[in-house]
């Protein structure tokens, strides 16, 4: 899979083979759109594609075929899919409606911003929501996860990102009540929320791989870019205000045990933000600062603000270095949500002394 958990189609068979509990190696591989791909790679799959599989010695490409694979493969493993029948017919007309709304998704954000095409996008989201309320819930098929969940889990979360920050428009947290509880019920397994990015990861990081998205620039839009973007001079800025259900960007929160595991990533990655943020000796003065806030909080290093400041040389240089990392902090391959907004608060909050 792709190195920064970016692929939508890696993605899916991630959650997948969570999902099934199938022992499984990781290998990454840059997407196309962020580096060349190793050439023993290519030497397997010349065409560069990801997701890919090798099992029983045989190489396999393809997110579609690899999923259909895994359930073939491991069928002990937590069946994912019917085996035939009026429910098999059911899932693939699901497998279809997901092909549809990624269509209209595109469409809208890429290449045509018409109220015609907004129309058509949101007739897709109903179809999607009036297929959640036919299964009776909480998940596609019923009362289990299955794989149409997974590929629709790719799709959604991408889709609510990129919608609220280019268009104004809210999915999750909007008025499509079916899908609101579908991402509450997805948000309590372990498999979706190893692998949940954030509003501000995905927006980033789509532009690269499909091009670019065409903004609404509406009063909506431009607020809720701002708001993701933590340029609004709140939402990344101490005091945090509480991350709910009814956010911007829905979540919770353990502001603790949300620091503490921002500061831990921050110590294991401490030598490579570092090398690329090339803030030297300063900005590891203030690094270490950030994280000593994280875990005591920043409140209690009041009184030692000073005399921190003036050990740091360069002041000018060690604030860029953390503010350089603030927008390059990725969920969920650096931490989670929760904990990313923490650092990328506390970051700003030194940068700002």
């Amino acid at each position: 899979r792709d190195n920064h958990a970016w692929c939508p189609y890696c993605h899916k068979v991630w959650l997948q083979l969570e999902e099934k509990r199938v022992p499984y190696r990781v290998e990454k591989i840059p997407m196309m759109c962020y580096g060349d791909k190793p050439r023993s790679y290519l030497a397997k799959a010349p065409r560069g594609l990801l997701p890919a599989i090798e099992l029983d010695g045989r190489f396999y490409t393809e997110s579609s075929v690899i999923m259909q694979l895994i359930e073939d493969a491991f069928p002990d493993h937590t069946p994912m899919m019917p085996r035939g029948g009026a429910e098999l017919s059911q899932a693939k007309r699901l497998l279809g409606l997901e092909r549809d709304l990624f269509g209209a998704w595109l469409q809208w954000l890429r290449v045509d911003d018409s109220a015609a095409v907004k129309r058509q996008f949101e007739q897709v989201l109903d179809a999607t929501n009036a297929a959640l309320e036919r299964s009776g819930g909480p998940f596609f098929m019923g009362r289990s996860i299955s794989l149409p969940d997974v590929v629709f889990a790719s799709s959604l979360e991408r889709v609510a990102a990129s919608i609220l920050y280019y268009k104004g428009l809210s999915v999750k947290g909007g008025r499509w009540e079916r899908i609101n509880a579908w991402f509450r019920e997805m948000e309590l397994r372990d498999a979706y929320k190893a692998a949940q990015s954030d509003f501000h990861t995905h927006v980033h990081d789509l532009p690269p791989q499909i091009g670019g998205c065409l903004a609404s620039k509406t009063p909506e839009q431009r607020a809720a870019a701002a708001e993701i973007d933590g340029t609004d001079g709140r939402s990344w800025h101490l005091p945090l205000p509480p991350l709910t259900p009814e956010s911007l960007e829905p979540g919770t929160e353990e502001p603790l045990l949300d620091r503490l595991e921002a500061a831990a990533a921050v110590c294991h990655c401490h030598a490579g933000i570092l090398l690329s943020n090339r803030g030297g000796s300063d900005g590891d003065l203030a690094l270490r600062l950030v994280v000593q806030a994280l875990a005591e909080g920043a409140e209690a290093l009041q009184p030692q603000l000073e005399e921190a400041a003036l050990s740091i040389k360069d002041t000018r240089a060690a604030a860029a270095s953390l503010r350089w990392t603030r927008d390059r902090i990725c969920v969920p391959r650096d931490m989670g949500f929760a904990a990313a907004r923490q650092l990328r608060a506390h970051l700003n909050w030194a940068a700002d002394i």
